[in-house]
This record gives structure tokens, C-alpha cells and sequence, in this order.
């Protein structure tokens, strides 16, 4: 009985690394959304007058180069942050993130 016992600590003990590994994937998620927020924050006048200049140049689209941004796993939630910054139309591409100029 005494090996069952050891047995069902292991066990339990192996169920709160699990629970603990959740969170800190969560943390991570957070991370990037505070991340992403305050590189828009930080970057949106700048961002705003480069969209003007391209669209008054005629170009439709504006690439933020990869080396310009944070990590690429933020990327889809500096998107969102632009979107919520009206800038409607920007995507993660392989390269950065694409704003499309024709909103």
C-alpha cells in the first residue's frame, strides 16, 4: 500500500506542473497583447505619416519591415492593435506585416 500511496503523489504532483504550465502559456498571450499595444502606442504617428506619404506617392501598400517589429509571434496582435488604431487592413505576411492602403 505504501508503493500506491508514493504512486498517487507522483500523480497529483505531475497534475500541478501541468495546471502551472497553462498559465505561463497564457502569460505569453498577454504578453504579446501588451507588446503589441504599446508598439502601436509608441509607433502610430510615425506609422500614420508613412501611410500618408505612400498613399500620397500612389502606393497601396505598406510593408513594416521585419526588422522593425518586435518578435513574429506578436505580429497578429500588433494587427489588431492597428486595426483598433484605424489602420482597417493590415495582415502578417513571412516579411513584417502588409497594411493595404486602398481602405
Amino acid at each position: 500500500m505504501e508503493f500506491r500511496d508514493t504512486q498517487t503523489q507522483d500523480t497529483t504532483g505531475s497534475e500541478e506542473m501541468t495546471d502551472d504550465a497553462q498559465p505561463d502559456a497564457e502569460e505569453q498571450d498577454e504578453n504579446y497583447e501588451l507588446l503589441a499595444f504599446e508598439w502601436v502606442d509608441a509607433h502610430i504617428i510615425e506609422l500614420n505619416e508613412r501611410c500618408n506619404e505612400s498613399i500620397g506617392n500612389g502606393i497601396t501598400e505598406l510593408l513594416l519591415q521585419s526588422d522593425e517589429l518586435p518578435v513574429p509571434d506578436s505580429w497578429p496582435d500588433i494587427c489588431r492593435e492597428l486595426e483598433r488604431a484605424d489602420i482597417k487592413e493590415a495582415a502578417a505576411v513571412p516579411e513584417g506585416i502588409k497594411i493595404n492602403l486602398l481602405q
